[in-house]
């Protein structure tokens, strides 16, 4: 489904990327080739930035993507890929927490590690170099409209944290429903300095302007 919409996009969402660029780095994100199960539920952890979108934006693709702080603990991100029972942690090069949580947690540990130019900022590739090959993975083996795409965990301020869960078809709906009550078009520009481990940075600075076809630019930090 989010193939689909990124292929019927007039131009790439994100600024700076080409629609062949974006499309081939989605299918470059291959964690069926490390034996992780065609949409198995994976952390996420991911630094602030282009590539944390183009990272999330892969890993809604082809998985349930469970998104963590990248300034929490290692054990706190443990305890929530156990609890929401992923089968694999992928994180940004360089996380401190990211091979502590993985192994915290018992489960295996992908890194994406950014690309040197010419290639555009948030290009990334996996490590360590799978040991099998994703040559057999089709499109049919993406998410579908009704699979569960996305899993959140409440801050637990009231409470005991709980898990939202966000079907990959309500969370492209609700990202055309942000662009058509901002108007959104092709035309405009978005600015995101949310984090993409909330369901704000998510569903209204990445799905929207996926939706709509608008550019999107990323901060890795506000300062």
């Amino acid at each position: 489904m989010l193939l689909e919409l990124l292929d019927e996009q007039h131009r790439c969402t994100i600024l700076g990327w080409s629609k062949g660029e974006l499309i081939a780095q989605v299918h470059a994100f291959d964690l069926f080739a490390y034996g992780v199960a065609p949409r198995a539920r994976i952390g996420v952890l991911l630094q602030p930035g282009i590539g944390s979108a183009v990272g999330l934006i892969a890993a809604l693709t082809w998985h349930c993507a469970v998104p963590l702080s990248p300034t929490g603990t290692a054990e706190g991100a443990a305890a929530q890929l156990r609890t929401c029972g992923c089968t694999c942690l992928v994180a940004s090069g360089g996380m401190a927490i990211a091979e502590e949580a993985a192994a915290l947690a018992g489960i295996p540990l992908v890194t994406l590690y950014p690309k040197k130019a010419p290639a555009p900022e948030g290009t990334f590739e996996m490590q360590p170099p799978a040991p099998g090959s994703g040559s057999t993975r089709t499109a049919a083996l993406a998410m579908r409209g009704d699979d569960a795409a996305l899993v959140l965990l409440t801050s637990g301020t009231t409470g005991q944290s709980k898990r939202v869960v966000f079907p990959l078809r309500r969370l492209i709906e609700g990202g055309r429903a942000i662009a058509d009550s901002l108007a959104l078009t092709q035309d405009d520009v978005a600015l995101n300095l949310l984090p993409l481990h909330h369901v704000g940075g998510i569903a209204c600075n990445l799905m929207a302007p996926l939706a709509s076809g608008s550019r999107l630019r990323c901060e890795p930090r506000f300062d």
